[in-house]
C-alpha cells in the first residue's frame, strides 16, 4: 500500500477542465462501461456514463459538500494514475491484481473523476485497509494503527477473516450464521440484517471443539472499538509468525474471536439508519432493535423484566434443534434479539471453554484499562487464575503500556478532547469487580452468561471483562480515527488476550497449602435453596412501556403509576437526542431513591434501576440537562436536534413492572423455571477439595452438639468456618463452640454466623451483645474503609466487593445482606479492626475468632430467575480475605 509517488498538491475544483455539478452528474448517473473509443495515441479507452456504484452515488448525494468519502478507484490501466493526480487526500495506489487507487474525495471531486475515461469504477471503501475491496493485501490485511486509514469496517473484517481462512485452512475457520435485528437502509428502503461471525484460530483447527477454548467477545457495544481493533490484528500476528509464545499453545488450545454486534458496527455506514443515532452516521452501543445487547443474555440468577434474555432453547430450556434456535422461542425474542439467540446457540457447541472475556470501552478514567471479574460462580482454583491473570497483566502494562502512554500522551489527550472527555488516564491498569470499577452491576451481560455453569445454561468459563479508556465518546458526532490512541489501545488489549491464552495453555495450579492443618465446615439446610421450594404466583403479570422525556418540557419529568401488589419496578434511561446529564427516580413520598449520571458516567450512557416491593403511588423519573454541551460536540449536532446550547435534549425511558404475590412466574417472560439445588457451603467444600495438604470435613449442627469439635481436650479440627445462624439458640451448640475455642481452635464467622458473637463468652465476645451485631441490606457488599491489617493487605485500592449479587438472585438495589459488629463494642472487647462499612466492623479479629461480615450468603429466590441459580458469588478479594483468615497460601 505505497503512497502514490506522483501525488502532488491538490488543485482547486475551479482549476480543472469542464467540471460538472454534483446534482447534474447524479441526475445522469448510470453504471458500468458503455463502450470503447480510441484516444489520440491510438490506445483503447473506455467510455463511461457513470463510474459510480449505486452505493457510492448514494453516499456522494448524502454527505456534506466538504466531507471526504473513502473511495476505491478502479482504473482501466496504469494511465489512470495520471488522471487522479491532485485529487483527494490519503492517496494510495496499487497495480495488483489490476491498477487501482484509494483516496478520500469530496463529492465534487468524485463527480469529476467519475467522468474521466480511465476511471472505470468508484466504490465506497470505508475501513483501515485502502484496498480490502480490491482483494489486495501487499503488506497486512489489518494494517498497524499507524498505517491504518480508519477503524476496521465490519465488511472489511469479515472479508479479511475469510481471506485468512482461505490462506490458512488448517489454522483458521470462519463461521457465518444467523442474523442480527438489522438496520433500515436509506438507499433501498428495506431493512437489512447482518451475519454473526465467529473466527476460530488453532493448529489443526478442525479439532478445536476437542480442545480448551478461550472466547474473546469483541466490541459487543458497537461504539467501543478497541476489542475489534486488537483482536483482528492479534489473529493476523499469529498467522504471520509474530506471536511465538501464543503460537506454542495452539496445539492444545483454541482462540475464538466473536464479532458480537454487527448492527452497532454497521450503524456508521451512511446507508443505514440506527434508532439510536438516526441523524448521525456513527457507531452505536445498541443493536438494530435499539437494545443494549450486553443486557439480553440468559444468565442464571436475577433477570431484569425490562430486558429480553435470548435463550435459543426456547420456553422449555431444552435444545430441541441442533441446527439453530428452537421452534418454541417466542416471537418477542426472535424480533428483538436474534443476534443473542444465535450467538448463545453457536457458542454452546464448544465443550470446554476455559476462559472468556468481553472487551469494552469507556469514557474518561484515571486507569487506561480496568479489569472486571464477572458475575459468576468461581471456585478457589478459578480465583487463583483470576489473581494470576491480573498480576501478570498489570506487570506487562507497566513494562509495555506505560511507556506507550508517555510516547503518545499528546495524541491521547487530543483524542479525549475530540470525544468530549475530560479525564485522561495516568495509571495503566487496575482491577476489581464490576461494582468496584464502575459502581453498578447488571444482569444479562454476555460476560456473565459466559461464566455461568454449564448446568445453568452458561459455558462454565472463568471470565474477566475489560474496559478501555477513551474508547467511547460524549459527543453525538462521528469520532475521528486517532492512530496514536488506537496504537496504545490495541497493544493494551492484545496483552489481555495473550495472558488469557497463556493461562489456558499453561494452567494455574491454584492448590491451597494449609501447612498440614485441618478444616471443618458447619453446614445447615437453612442456607440451601431449591427450585422445588418456590411457590410461583401463576397470576403474575408483566407490563412494559417506553416513552421519551424532554428535558425542556415539564421540567423533564415522567410519572409512573405503581399499584399495590407490584413486585418489581424496572427503569432504564438513556440519552436519545441532545444532551442529558442526570437522571433520578423519585418515590411517591418525594424521596429521591436513585440517581445516576447519564452523559457523564465513565462506562456507558444511561441509568438502570431495579426496585423490589415498591411503594404504591406515583413514581417519577426526572432528567436534567447541562447548560452547555460536552467539549468537542459540534454545533451542528445541536442544530440537528433543533435545540440551542441551553435547551438540552431528550431521554429514552423504558420501564417495566411485575405484579406478583410471592415469586414471579417466569412464564410471563415465556420461559419455564430451570430446576436447581444450591447452597453457599458448596464453595467451602470446593475449598477443601483444593487443599493439597491437611484435611477438610463437613459437619452438621447436630454433629457439633454431639462433641465433634473437641477430642481429648484438643481441637478435632484446627479451623472451623460457620456461615449461618442455625443453632445459635441452642445452648449445647454454643457451649460446644466455646469449648472448641478454649481448646485452641481457630473460628471464622461469616455472614449470619456473626450472630454467634452475641451468644459466645470466649475471647472477649462476652461483652458483645446481640444488639451489637447488625444485619443490613446494601447495594453492594463492600469494604468501605480498610486498615493496614494482614487480613486485607492483599486487597488493592480499587477492590472492595466481597461477592456479586445477581448470580445468586440479588438486585443491585439495596438487597445485599451485610452483617457487621458495632465498632465501639468490638474494640472494647479487644477486637482488631481490619475493615469497616458504614462505620461498623465487617472484617476483624477477636483473639482466635475472625469475623467476615459478608462473603457467602444464601441465594435470594424472591426475584425473577427463570434460568436457575448458582451456589455462590464470592469474588477474588473475598477469597483472599478468607484465605488470610485461615492462614493458608495458594499456588500460582
Amino acid at each position: 500500500m505505497d503512497e502514490n509517488p506522483n501525488h502532488r498538491a491538490q488543485r482547486s475544483v475551479s482549476d480543472r477542465p469542464c467540471p460538472v455539478s454534483r446534482r447534474s452528474f447524479l441526475a445522469a448517473a448510470g453504471a458500468g462501461v458503455s463502450g470503447l473509443f480510441v484516444d489520440t495515441a491510438g490506445a483503447s479507452t473506455p467510455t463511461t456514463q457513470s463510474a459510480m456504484t449505486d452505493e457510492y452515488a448514494f453516499v456522494v448525494d448524502r454527505v456534506g459538500s466538504g466531507e471526504r468519502i473513502p473511495t476505491l478507484l478502479h482504473l482501466f490501466d496504469e494511465r489512470g494514475f495520471a488522471q487522479i493526480e491532485g485529487f483527494g487526500t490519503d492517496v494510495r495506489t496499487t497495480e495488483n491484481p489490476w491498477p487501482a487507487a484509494y483516496a478520500r474525495l469530496t463529492p465534487d471531486e468524485a463527480a469529476e473523476l467519475a467522468q474521466l475515461p480511465l476511471i472505470t469504477q468508484l466504490e465506497f471503501s470505508p475501513g483501515a485497509n485502502p484496498f480490502w475491496k480490491h482483494h489486495d493485501y501487499p503488506d497486512r490485511v489489518f494494517p498497524d494503527p499507524q498505517d491504518a486509514l480508519d477503524y476496521i469496517a465490519y465488511e472489511e473484517a469479515v472479508d479479511g477473516l475469510e481471506h485468512f481462512a482461505a490462506e490458512y485452512p488448517d489454522r483458521v475457520n470462519v463461521k457465518r450464521f444467523g442474523n442480527t435485528p438489522g438496520l433500515d437502509n436509506r438507499r433501498s428502503g428495506d431493512r437489512r440484517s447482518y451475519d454473526l461471525v465467529v473466527a476460530e484460530l488453532s493448529n489443526d483447527v478442525d479439532t478445536i471443539t476437542d480442545k480448551s477454548v478461550v472466547v474473546n467477545s469483541l466490541s459487543i457495544h458497537g461504539d467501543e472499538r478497541s476489542g475489534v481493533e486488537a483482536g483482528m490484528r492479534l489473529l493476523e500476528g499469529v498467522l504471520r509468525g509474530e506471536e511465538e509464545a501464543l503460537e506454542s499453545w495452539l496445539d492444545d488450545i483454541g482462540l475464538v474471536f466473536v464479532l458480537s454486534n454487527p448492527d452497532g458496527w454497521m450503524a456508521r455506514h451512511p446507508e443505514t439508519v440506527s434508532a439510536a443515532s438516526s441523524s448521525s452516521d456513527t457507531f452505536t452501543r445498541v443493536n438494530g432493535s435499539n437494545l443494549d445487547p450486553n443486557r439480553q443474555y440468559p444468565t442464571a440468577g436475577l433477570i431484569d423484566p425490562n430486558r429480553y434474555p435470548g435463550e435459543p432453547n426456547g420456553q422449555n430450556l431444552v435444545n430441541d434443534d441442533p441446527s439453530g434456535p428452537d421452534d418454541d422461542v417466542e416471537s418477542q425474542y426472535e424480533q428483538n434479539v436474534p443476534d443473542v439467540l444465535w450467538l448463545v446457540h453457536e457458542l454452546r457447541k464448544y465443550d470446554d471453554v476455559a476462559y472468556a472475556s468481553d472487551f469494552h470501552g469507556m469514557y474518561g478514567s484515571n486507569h487506561f484499562v480496568n479489569s472486571m471479574q464477572g458475575n459468576g460462580e468461581y471456585g478457589p482454583r478459578d480465583q487463583a487464575a483470576i489473581d494470576a491473570l491480573n498480576e501478570r497483566t498489570n506487570q506487562a502494562y507497566e513494562d509495555e503500556i506505560a511507556p506507550l502512554m508517555d510516547q503518545y500522551s499528546s495524541e491521547i489527550s487530543d483524542a479525549a478532547s475530540q470525544r468530549g472527555i475530560y479525564e485522561v488516564p495516568s495509571v495503566p491498569y487496575e482491577w476489581g469487580t464490576t461494582a468496584d470499577t464502575i459502581d453498578y452491576n447488571v444482569t444479562g451481560s454476555m460476560g456473565g452468561w459466559l461464566g455461568k455453569t454449564v448446568e445453568m445454561g452458561g459455558l462454565g468459563a472463568t471470565v474477566l471483562s475489560y474496559e478501555m479508556a477513551i474508547d467511547n465518546a460524549q459527543t453525538a458526532s462521528p469520532v475521528p480515527f486517532n492512530a496514536g490512541l488506537v496504537t496504545v489501545q490495541t497493544a493494551a488489549y492484545q496483552i489481555c488476550m495473550r495472558e488469557l491464552a497463556r493461562v489456558a495453555g499453561e494452567p494455574i495450579d491454584g492448590g491451597i497449602e494449609t501447612d498440614g492443618r485441618s478444616l471443618a465446615i458447619v453446614d445447615s439446610p437453612t442456607v440451601a435453596r431449591s427450585s422445588n421450594d418456590v411457590t410461583i404466583d401463576s397470576a403474575t403479570t408483566l407490563s412494559r412501556d417506553e416513552t421519551t422525556i424532554d428535558a425542556a418540557i415539564g421540567r423533564g419529568r415522567h410519572p409512573i403509576s405503581v399499584d399495590r401488589g407490584v413486585h418489581t419496578l424496572s427503569i432504564d434511561v438513556t440519552e436519545a437526542t441532545g444532551r442529558i446529564d442526570e437522571a433520578s427516580l423519585i418515590a411517591p413520598d418525594g424521596t429521591e431513591i436513585r440517581s445516576a449520571p447519564v452523559r457523564g458516567r465513565e462506562f456507558g450512557r444511561g441509568a438502570d434501576w431495579l426496585v423490589t416491593d415498591p411503594d404504591s403511588g406515583t413514581w417519577e423519573v426526572r432528567v436534567q440537562s447541562g447548560d452547555e454541551r460536552a467539549r468537542g460536540e459540534s454545533d451542528r449536532a445541536g442544530g440537528e436536534s433543533g435545540r440551542t446550547r441551553g435547551e438540552g435534549g431528550t431521554a429514552a425511558l423504558r420501564f417495566a413492572t411485575i405484579d406478583a404475590s410471592g415469586q414471579p412466574d417466569p412464564g410471563t417472560m415465556d420461559y419455564d423455571q430451570r430446576p436447581y439445588d444450591v447452597t453457599p457451603v458448596t464453595f467451602l467444600e470446593e475449598y477443601g477439595d483444593a487443599m493439597v495438604d491437611g484435611s477438610a470435613a463437613t459437619l452438621s449442627v447436630s454433629d457439633v452438639e454431639s462433641g465433634a469439635l473437641v477430642s481429648g481436650g484438643q481441637p478435632a479440627h484446627d479451623q472451623l468456618v460457620i456461615l449461618h445462624d442455625d443453632g445459635v439458640d441452642s445452648s449445647t451448640y454454643v457451649a460446644a463452640i466455646e469449648a472448641y475455642v478454649d481448646a485452641g481452635g481457630d473460628l471464622v464467622l461469616t455472614d449470619a454466623g456473626l450472630s454467634l458473637l452475641g451468644s459466645l463468652s470466649v475471647e472477649g465476645a462476652g461483652s458483645i451483645s446481640a444488639s451489637d451485631v447488625n444485619r443490613t441490606t446494601r447495594q453492594f457488599a463492600t469494604l468501605e474503609s480498610t486498615s493496614n491489617h494482614e487480613l486485607v493487605n492483599h486487597v488493592s485500592s480499587l477492590e472492595g466487593e466481597l461477592w456479586t449479587g445477581p448470580t445468586i438472585g440479588y438486585t443491585p438495589s439495596n438487597e445485599s445482606p451485610v452483617h457487621t459488629v458495632n465498632q465501639n463494642a468490638f474494640t472494647s472487647a479487644g477486637g482488631d479492626v481490619a475493615a469497616t462499612t458504614d462505620g461498623d466492623v465487617i472484617v476483624g479479629e477477636l483473639g482466635s475468632i475472625t469475623v467476615i461480615g459478608s462473603l457467602l450468603p444464601p441465594a435470594n429466590q424472591s426475584n425473577m430467575h427463570p434460568f436457575g441459580m448458582e451456589n455462590y458469588g464470592i469474588t477474588a478479594p473475598g477469597m483472599r480475605i478468607l484465605r488470610a483468615a485461615l492462614g493458608h497460601d495458594q499456588r500460582r
